[in-house]
């Protein structure tokens, strides 16, 4: 949700360029009328930011958290599910392509740092 200048200006009963300068810092004191009106209107549209985001469905977790852990062993447990489908005889036209996509994820999902998730620790000397 986006207000721009002009809107936040109308919002709060001062103009645009008043606005622009108290985002800015420009304005070294702002009285104090001004500043519960900007407060005021940033409490608002964080509690509808807050409602939007908590009637969006939930997401997946990464995948880190359903396979083992590592790397290697996550993509090694990945192609052992799709041997299995592959192996079943009855072979959907996407499995490939699925499989490839989940492996590539998890590359990326092991490529950047998650403090939620974090790797194994190294030990001294090895």
């Amino acid at each position: 949700m986006r207000t721009s200048l002009r809107e936040a200006g109308r919002l709060i009963g001062r103009g645009h360029e008043m606005v622009r300068k108290f985002i800015d810092g420009s304005i070294k004191r702002p009285q104090d009328r001004t500043r519960r009106a900007m407060a005021l209107l940033y409490l608002e549209r964080r509690k509808e930011l807050h409602l939007m985001e908590s009637s969006a469905p939930p997401t997946s977790g990464p995948l880190k958290t359903i396979l083992p852990r590592g790397l290697d062993a996550a993509t090694t447990e990945v192609k052992a599910v799709f041997e299995a489908i592959h192996g079943g005889g009855r072979l959907v036209s996407t499995a490939t392509a699925l499989e490839n996509w989940l492996i590539r994820r998890l590359r990326e999902e092991y490529a950047k740092p998650d403090p939620k998730f974090p790797t194994a620790r190294k030990r001294r000397g090895s």
